[in-house]
């Protein structure tokens, strides 16, 4: 039988694209791959942008937000989006951690039951969460169950406490719920850093409501598949104590910061008088209570335990306190729309505050009448400790010194009352209030200076809001009139992605392909001058934003921009090459920078490289394809 030419084609021969294509897919897998585009730089919007809206109405059913709920998000990265409601449904939704400006996976409800028939449940509080490097992480909120109306009078308001575990799973029954304790809860309620107990505040009295009768109550609950209460404590001191305000945390403080607690680093919780009439300046006696494990703390004996007087003060709160990292230092804002700031690390916070700053004096309006009460959000801390940002009940918002309480600036002219807690960017470089009418302001915590502005369509906003760990986005709830009920997610920040490029990385795609040696190191991956930082884990929660690399290597690496792709190869390349191959130099020099991921897990280590070796290791690759198609070819042609 006469040979075929190689040309030629007959009947049941192979196309003569095959050679090509196995050509072009072995090339594909074996080249370096083209560099991945970089996270890029962090930039704040020009103006905001609505992501995505959830109208709850008829979907979930979702009665209304009021004051001291709030939309959270969970504390290991905001893999959760969770909010409480007035009725005391609990609504949750996956994020797309990885991406906030993704929409979310589905919504849930979980319902609340009532604790008796008739009775009504009511939630005005927050979730509290466990730290997220617990066993099993968990969180908490609390419920509010009202008597019917007409019911005796020795019948009174109760409250529970119900955990769930972290994350929410649809259907999930509660972890545990708490036994009724009597009266309101102050405040959301707080796991302990270690996750063993539960801290809440709650105001008893003679009454279905709060008033100069009431006596706060400190509750503490061990926290299990059977809730237990383990200490209930009050202060009397020949008056009584009135209501608590809600709690704050120190969690593992470096001391207490009373007599004989200098070397206590169990978790130290404050709390002030609460503020209960708006009809009244309630200047009244109150007390500034703490509360710390002793250092020989015994769960046997837990009646030993009790709340610690701090002093008596004539100053009233709506809020928590506001404690350092350290546990050392504090501030509140209380009535008469004063501020309040114990910095000093060696005075302990029975004394008199080490400064404090009246508003009230910096802007005398005789129009105004709520700017003698306390605020309703907390003061919120920048992230080196060092400002401390308030808002009165008089439309004003301050930016004070945490050290000396003087004012770095000021607003006296915001638009609407602010019912919610202020919140700042990752960064610490601009403030998001959220206002009574709905309205978004974005500040820049330099100067105040105002960003932007977002008008919603919500008509109430009195529930607290999150930011995303990025910094992308801004989570807040509210009402439409008396029956829209809204979460929205708000654009505020975004990455500048970097386009793409061929430019090829030193890392190889699976193994090296060239073994290391002490006399030719391979390429390296990272710098050779010092420890290289880790790829980034998250957002900017823990850490700055990722900046782009700087595009001159370290000193070890080739400098010299290459001219023209590597021309050193086989003596025959092939005629066809694929599509992807740059047919340009590439506008950047490789740089010997560590890839975001590594593609395997076996590193490239030692020096860079040098050019020859760079020569060799691509001519070794090539060499490599042209026998792989080579022998390919060869079976093809034998099989037909």
């Amino acid at each position: 039988m006469a040979a075929r030419p190689r040309g030629s084609t007959s009947v049941g021969a192979p196309p003569a694209v095959l050679p090509t294509a196995l050509f072009a897919l072995l090339l594909l897998l074996l080249l370096p791959r083209p560099a991945r585009s970089d996270p890029g730089e962090f930039t704040h919007l020009r103006d905001p942008i609505v992501r995505w809206t959830a109208d709850l109405t008829l979907s979930m059913e979702v009665d209304a937000f009021s004051s001291g709920n709030e939309v959270t998000l969970s504390p290991d990265g905001g893999t959760m989006l969770y909010a409480t409601t007035l009725t005391g449904a609990l609504i949750s939704r996956e994020t797309n951690a990885t991406n906030y400006r993704g929409r979310p996976g589905e919504w849930h409800r979980y319902q609340t039951p009532g604790n008796g028939e008739e009775w009504s449940t009511f939630c005005r509080t927050g979730i509290g969460f466990s730290l997220p490097d617990i066993a099993r992480p968990y969180f908490v909120y609390a419920v509010e169950d009202v008597p019917p109306v007409l019911s005796p009078a020795d019948i009174k308001p109760s409250s529970r406490i119900f955990a769930f575990n972290h994350p929410y799973t649809p259907g999930d029954d509660p972890r545990w719920i708490s036994p009724s304790i009597e009266g309101k809860v102050s405040g959301t309620p707080i796991v302990s850093s270690d996750g063993l107990f539960v801290y809440v505040n709650h105001n008893v009295n003679s009454t279905r409501i709060i008033d100069s009768s009431t006596t706060g109550v400190f509750t503490i609950f061990q926290s299990g598949s059977k809730s237990s209460l383990i200490l209930e404590s009050m202060t009397t001191y020949g008056i009584a104590p009135g209501p608590y305000g809600p709690l704050a945390i120190a969690r593992r403080p470096l001391a207490g910061k009373y007599q004989g607690g200098d070397l206590n680093r169990n978790d130290l919780l404050v709390w002030g008088h609460l503020h209960y009439s708006d009809a009244l300046d309630n200047w009244e006696r109150g007390f500034l209570n703490l509360f710390q494990f002793s250092t020989n703390f015994d769960m046997q004996d837990a009646s030993r335990e009790n709340v610690r007087t701090l002093q008596l003060v004539s100053w009233s709160v709506r809020h928590r306190a506001l404690l350092s990292s350290t546990g050392l230092e504090m501030w509140i804002g209380a009535s008469r729309s004063e501020v309040r700031g114990w910095w000093d690390p060696q005075v302990n916070f029975n004394r008199r505050s080490d400064w404090s700053l009246n508003a009230d004096e910096v802007q005398r309006d005789e129009t105004r009448q709520l700017k003698t009460l306390p605020a309703w959000g907390a003061p919120v801390l920048s992230p080196d400790e060092q400002t401390v940002y308030v808002t009165t009940t008089s439309n004003a918002v301050y930016a004070v010194s945490a050290l000396t309480g003087k004012i770095l600036w000021e607003d006296l002219e915001m638009p609407s009352l602010i019912k919610t807690e202020m919140k700042l960017s990752p960064a610490g470089d601009r403030l998001y209030i959220f206002m009574a009418n709905g309205l978004v302001l974005c500040k820049r915590t330099g100067d105040g200076e105002n960003q932007w502005r977002y008008m919603s369509k919500l008509t109430g906003g009195e529930a607290d809001m999150a930011v995303s760990p990025d910094g992308t986005t801004l989570y807040f709830a509210g009402n439409e009139g008396t029956t829209g009920r809204y979460i929205y997610a708000l654009g505020v920040g975004d990455y500048e992605t970097a386009e793409p490029t061929l430019t090829p990385t030193l890392a190889p795609a699976a193994k090296p392909t060239l073994s290391p040696t002490t006399a030719t190191p391979l390429p390296t991956a990272r710098p050779t001058t010092g420890t290289p930082t880790s790829s980034p884990t998250s957002m900017p929660t823990s850490k700055a934003p990722y900046t782009l690399p700087p595009t001159a290597g370290p000193t070890a690496s080739p400098t010299a921009t290459p001219t023209a792709p590597p021309t050193a190869g086989p003596t025959a390349p092939p005629t066809s090459v694929p599509s992807g191959t740059p047919t340009s130099p590439p506008t950047v020099s490789p740089t010997l920078k560590p890839t975001p991921e590594p593609t395997d897990s076996i590193q490239v280590a030692g020096a860079a490289a040098s050019s020859a070796a760079l020569t060799k290791g691509r001519q070794s690759v090539m060499t490599r394809v042209l026998a792989t198609i080579a022998a390919v070819a060869a079976l093809v042609e034998l099989a037909w």
